[in-house]
């Protein structure tokens, strides 16, 4: 498998099946900002409830539905329907996810710990789903909402080393040996709720770098 992330910003995704498969398929569409369109006759009570959110077309899959799209889920409980439309989406250039016939799948949807600005995907390529979702669950706690806040923060920091260390290489070497050494000081503050004190260590690290070059250490 191929890690990527995808920008699905106003891009046409499909999901057909309106039950709890379909449904979790269907929220981290929603929040990566793509067009929803759902097509089942049916759908479940979760479904409806997102329906100011998602375009759900109430009739059974055809071919004269279709229209060109990013992605493509196929999503029943039936594998001869997902088998064929996966078929049919492919022909308009979509990449499939057939959830019921993961040989047949051009990708796979990996377990996901998501916060603002931040994304972890776990993924076992299909050979155990249940064994990534036990990894999350482990590892959710790892990841406080607080990162989100400090990313931004330390985004601004980034703008502010461009000016201070003029070298790609140094800036590099610079944030790889920040993490190394404060790395896990700073996620333990940042789990405490700490994100001021967190900040603080990389701007201390900063201004410890210039003074150093200003000496003729580094």
């Amino acid at each position: 498998m191929y890690a990527m992330n995808l920008d699905l910003t106003n891009r046409i995704c499909f999901v057909i099946g309106g039950g709890q498969v379909a449904f979790r398929k269907i929220l981290p569409l929603i929040e990566s900002g793509a067009i929803v369109k759902i097509i089942a006759p049916e759908v479940c009570d979760e479904i409806r409830e997102l329906e100011s959110k998602v375009q759900w077309i109430q009739q059974k899959f055809s071919e004269e539905i279709l229209t060109h799209g990013r992605l493509f889920f196929a999503a029943t409980n039936d594998p001869s329907i997902n088998d064929r439309a996966s078929k049919i989406a492919r022909e308009f250039g979509m990449l499939v996810n057939n959830a019921t016939n993961p040989d047949d799948s051009d990708f796979s949807v990996p377990s996901i710990i998501r916060r603002k600005n931040f994304q972890l995907a776990i993924s076992t390529n299909n050979l155990s789903p249940a064994f990534s979702r036990f990894i999350r669950q482990k590892l959710e706690s790892e990841f406080p909402e607080s990162i989100s806040e400090f990313l931004e923060k330390l985004h601004l920091i980034r703008k502010e080393t461009r000016s201070k260390i003029q070298k790609s290489e140094d800036r590099i070497k610079f944030w790889r040996d920040l993490f190394e050494s404060q790395g896990d000081q700073i996620l333990k503050l940042l789990k405490q709720g700490n994100i001021d004190q967190a900040e603080e260590i990389c701007k201390y690290a900063l201004d410890l770098h210039g003074s150093q070059s200003s000496n003729g250490l580094d």
